[in-house]
């Protein structure tokens, strides 16, 4: 690697992280895809194994935290999950744009500070660099579930509707209402799963 293209690396790096949104103690700082900063051109069979192992690496990482006792619909761990999973699905969709590296590195940042144990986990969802802010009434949802006395009953749900309100919003910025309302509907089922869960604890 070229003193150049190394620059251009540590400056993506530094500027991705500062939008991950993290506890200022957290010590995981989230790694990249070896094809970084080259989304244009990943086109060759070894460039997509490289990237499908890094990603892999990182589920583990997932399963490793569910496997020592982290449960599966504890809030983090499902959101990271999420997250996860909207990488997974964007990459085998080729997108060429930096979603699929932004979406990697909230979960890399959430399952790092599980593995650290950490009790100061930003519960804060962003809007991540391609995408955009839809459903504000979803939104304010999430924000009275988080509040609810029953939150406990349904924090699997919110953390995926929180993360599916993203993939919906970058699903219209990338091509409009028409290609986001699938993805818009899945959130809409999710929040009426999130009401049962709260009423029925």
């Amino acid at each position: 690697m070229n003193g150049k293209v190394w620059m251009l690396t540590i400056a993506v790096a530094a500027g991705l992280s500062a939008c991950v949104g993290t506890p200022k103690d957290n010590r995981a700082s989230p790694s990249y895809l070896p094809s970084s900063g080259q989304e244009e051109t990943r086109i060759t069979d070894s460039a997509i194994a490289a990237d499908l192992a890094y990603i892999e690496k990182l589920q583990a990482r997932a399963a490793k935290l569910n496997d020592g006792g982290k449960p599966l619909r504890g809030y983090h761990l499902a959101k990271a999950q999420a997250w996860l999973d909207f990488a997974v699905d964007e990459y085998h969709e080729n997108d060429r744009s930096r979603i699929i590296e932004n979406a990697l590195a909230q979960a890399e940042v959430l399952i790092g500070a599980l593995e650290l144990d950490s009790q100061q986990i930003n519960p804060d969802t962003p809007i991540v660099g391609g995408s955009s802010k839809l459903r504000e009434d979803l939104w304010v949802k999430v924000a009275r579930a988080k509040e609810h006395g029953n939150f406990g009953c349904a924090t699997k749900k919110v953390a995926q509707l929180e993360v599916q309100l993203v993939w919906a919003g970058h699903e219209y910025a990338e091509s409009g209402w028409r290609h986001a309302s699938p993805y818009i509907q899945i959130a809409e089922d999710l929040s009426g799963q999130i009401d049962k869960l709260l009423g029925g604890c």
